[in-house]
């Protein structure tokens, strides 16, 4: 993962038994959703991630790089 990448938040995290992460995630889920975000700035496991009116410090676990098609070329 890296600065201008387009990823969206994972559908199942990879999450150890951390009460807090999970109660952190559904709070993340509900409030974006499945929407898109670029990613302005990494410092170390956690990633600066640009939503379209919310700005989130996520640990890259909860993250996956949205798999875009190219449709310009079809």
């Amino acid at each position: 993962m890296k600065v201008g990448d387009i990823v969206k938040i994972k559908e199942k995290p990879d999450v150890i038994g951390a009460l807090t992460a999970i109660k952190f995630y559904c709070r993340l889920k509900s409030e974006v959703g499945d929407k898109f975000g670029i990613v302005t700035a990494i410092s170390g496991d956690n990633a600066f991630i640009q939503f379209s009116n919310i700005r989130k410090v996520i640990h890259k676990n909860f993250l996956e790089i949205a798999e875009m098609s190219n449709r310009a070329n079809k």
